[in-house]
């Protein structure tokens, strides 16, 4: 690990928040955003680290932004006590084109 200041970690810190956020935003509130850009941010560190010492050919960490932190955005949602109690089905409710067997023969006539 370094004992520098990075600006490309601080960015590459900022990114993994702002991408492991997106997946859960519509079931955490403020606080629980926060805390999931936090650990985001604290990932990433060690994911560059460990894909470097893999010696995977990363030079801006963007597995690491998008893939790993995008894998820990999705775990808290699956988690959240709000996407346990109004559930994914309120978000496909919301969704222009209904996917439901009843309307199906009219949307394709």
């Amino acid at each position: 690990m370094g004992l520098k200041p990075d600006p490309s970690m601080l960015c590459n810190g900022m990114l993994a928040g702002l991408v492991a956020i997106t997946a859960p935003c519509a079931f955490v509130n403020s606080v629980g955003a926060a805390i999931i850009g936090a650990v985001a941010g604290i990932i990433v560190v060690y994911s560059v680290f460990f894909f470097d010492k893999m010696k995977v050919d990363d030079c801006v960490g963007a597995i690491s932004v998008h893939g790993v932190n995008g894998l820990w955005g999705v775990c808290p949602s699956a988690c959240s006590r709000r996407a346990s109690t109004e559930g994914v089905g309120t978000a496909w409710n919301a969704m222009p084109v209904r996917l439901r067997w009843s309307q199906r023969p009219p949307q394709i006539a």
